[in-house]
Formats: C-alpha cells, sequence, structure tokens
C-alpha cells in the first residue's frame, strides 16, 4: 500500500474499475455515448493497425521474433530485456559469451538477431561474433557498446556484422535500428 499522495497510475484504475463494479456490477462497461467537454472533438476513426499509430506517434516501432540479448553487465541486460519485450519480441538473455554460444546452438533456427555487447570479460564482442558466425553463418547481430564507433566495431561492421547503437539509446532509436536490420 502506498502513502497518502504517492498513488501510482495501477491504483488509480483498480479503484476506478471498483468503484464501476460497485455501481453496475452485472454489467460494469457498458459502452455509452461519450459526452465530450465543450470545444473538444473525438479522434477520428482509423483503419490502421494500432501499431502503426503508436509508430506514427511516438516513433516506436514494435516487432516481432527472437532476440538474443548479450552483456555483462545484469543491469543492462535486464533493462534491454524489458525494453525489446515491450517492442514485441521474445528476449534470451546470456551474461557472457560461452553462454550465448550455447542458446545459438540451441535455438538458431527461432533467434532473429543476436545483440551483444562489445566489451565482456572473456570472450570480446569481436571473438563472440566471429564464432556466432562459425555456428549460424550469416545469423544477423547488432553490436552495443558505450564507446564510439571504431576499432573492432567497425572492424566488424565492414566483415558484414549488421548495425551498431551506442549506449545509451532510448527505445524509439533501438526500435528503428531492430526495424532496420530485421
Amino acid at each position: 500500500m502506498n502513502r497518502p499522495g504517492t498513488e501510482t497510475t495501477a491504483d488509480g484504475l483498480r479503484r476506478c474499475a471498483e468503484a464501476l463494479l460497485a455501481e453496475s456490477p452485472e454489467r460494469p462497461f457498458e459502452d455509452e455515448p461519450t459526452v465530450l467537454p465543450e470545444g473538444q472533438r473525438p479522434l477520428p476513426p482509423t483503419d490502421r493497425p494500432v501499431a502503426e499509430e503508436v509508430a506514427a506517434t511516438t516513433g516506436i516501432l514494435p516487432g516481432t521474433g527472437t532476440i538474443l540479448v548479450v552483456d555483462d553487465e545484469a543491469g543492462m541486460l535486464h533493462v534491454l530485456s524489458r525494453q525489446l519485450q515491450k517492442l514485441g519480441y521474445d528476449v534470451l538473455t546470456a551474461s557472457d559469451g560461452g553462454s550465448a554460444l550455447e542458446i545459438v546452438r540451441e535455438h538458431r533456427e527461432e533467434i532473429r538477431l543476436v545483440m551483444m555487447d562489445m566489451v565482456m570479460p572473456g570472450m570480446d564482442g569481436r571473438q563472440l561474433y566471429d564464432s556466432v558466425q562459425e555456428i549460424a553463418p550469416g545469423m544477423k547481430v547488432l553490436l552495443s557498446s558505450g564507446f564510439s564507433l571504431e576499432g573492432d566495431a567497425q572492424k566488424m561492421l565492414a566483415q558484414g556484422c549488421n548495425g551498431f547503437i551506442q549506449k545509451p539509446f532510448g527505445a524509439a532509436a533501438l526500435s528503428a535500428k531492430l526495424r532496420e536490420i530485421l
């Protein structure tokens, strides 16, 4: 329970639903014509799917398929997983190169893209990229790093790696990069 004055959106929605049910438990959400305040107009109807509407207003492009995220930082792995799931992707995760290669071997048919950090202990991004390409030639790979696009990352892109995104990045930039690659 939250302190008074710190109500979350979920708390407010729950209270609204409870109030509606208390008022009319047999048909709590019956459609009634909406009366708008003076000077406001309803939104025009559209034939575009909801995903297109969201993309048009937010710049966030939803997607589908499975993405393997490889990052040695647990917090980043968690945030990326949630962000990708919100975009509509199924997500597999690995915290190191060895685990990532096991997942690629087991799920190579369903993985559409591997998103990997460049700097990791043990096996770095370049070694992981080469190994992924040996196991699953042509597997799409998106590099992710807090460092600029220089050195190994530039060489990997020249060898056929599909893209690079610099940390930090938001949902719109990530969704656009994924849409570009996939």
